[in-house]
């Protein structure tokens, strides 16, 4: 299941940014890799690329994806995922915000370790803490 934003007009080769203050009733285990934000720019009505945050955790917490818009980018989508829907599980998101700059901030690789590397469709990644 996804929850999506509307169209939010972008300007190519740009850094954007959305974040969201959000929480799950269950605490994430490695079968429940479902509950996060992704940022997907599109030209036209085709996803030419797709960013993805962390996890949501069982405590409130901010969230966020951000990436350069490509070029042929016309416009932007929000979407909260979940793969699966689990029993009891609950999800709560607030304060949605998106931001758009010039300077692209570096990316904290330990947190994120395959950011902007080309994967296959089938691979997985999960921190250790949830192996």
């Amino acid at each position: 299941a996804q929850i999506s934003s509307g169209k939010i007009p972008v300007l190519e080769n740009k850094w954007y940014t959305i974040s969201v203050l959000a929480k799950r009733k269950n605490l994430p285990t490695i079968t429940t890799r479902d509950g996060f934000l992704r940022l997907d720019f599109y030209s036209s009505d085709k996803i030419i690329k797709t960013y993805v945050s962390k996890q949501v955790g069982n405590t409130w917490q901010k969230i966020s994806s951000s990436g350069i818009s490509p070029s042929g980018s016309g416009y932007l989508k929000i979407t909260f995922q979940i793969d699966k829907c689990f029993i009891n599980d609950e999800y709560y998101l607030d304060q949605i915000e998106v931001f758009t700059s010039d300077v692209v901030v570096k990316i904290d690789k330990s947190e994120y370790p395959y950011y902007g590397s080309k994967l296959p469709k089938n691979f997985i990644w999960a921190p250790l803490k949830y192996l």
